[in-house]
């Protein structure tokens, strides 16, 4: 009996650090920085930037979802450091930050990739949510980017 409850505490803690880590990249959400920085937009490039608006705005929504998931299983959200100067994205090209979301969102992907079958109910439908909505930003991102700017 001890020994399963000491396994459900370790589960959970598990549990916590993973909603904790998605927390942390949807609370220093890159889209945001970027929504903040006042990129340039070219011309008919409009829509990448309301791309990424639309993607800071998920963010938001998915930032208060994860907090309320971690306080459900008596864990405390903590977003940890941005590991960004959000100061480093300003006055950039909207084209060029386009590729540093996709990049940010690709490795967002792998993570929620590698936890989506760690977890029973309701978190697995937690990553799962997390990973089909980060994939698709990645495919919006990869139809606006322009000809070569989706390799590098």
């Amino acid at each position: 009996v001890m020994r399963s409850g000491v396994l459900n505490m370790i589960e959970r803690q598990e549990i916590i650090e993973a909603l904790n880590k998605a927390f942390s990249f949807k609370y220093h959400s890159m889209a945001g920085y970027i929504e903040q920085a006042d990129p340039y937009v070219a011309p008919g490039r409009e829509a990448a930037l309301e791309l990424v608006l639309t993607i800071a705005a998920e963010d938001r929504v998915e930032t208060d979802r994860l907090a309320r998931r971690m306080e459900s299983l008596e864990g405390i959200p903590q977003a940890g450091s941005p590991g960004l100067d959000s100061a480093s994205v300003n006055y950039l090209s909207i084209d060029y930050l386009l590729g540093v979301l996709m990049k940010n969102l690709e490795c967002q992907m792998a993570f929620y990739e590698s936890r989506r079958d760690r977890f029973s109910e309701p978190v697995r439908s937690d990553f799962d949510r997390l990973a089909i909505t980060t994939w698709h930003h990645i495919e919006q991102i990869h139809m606006l980017m322009e000809p070569g700017k989706a390799d590098g």
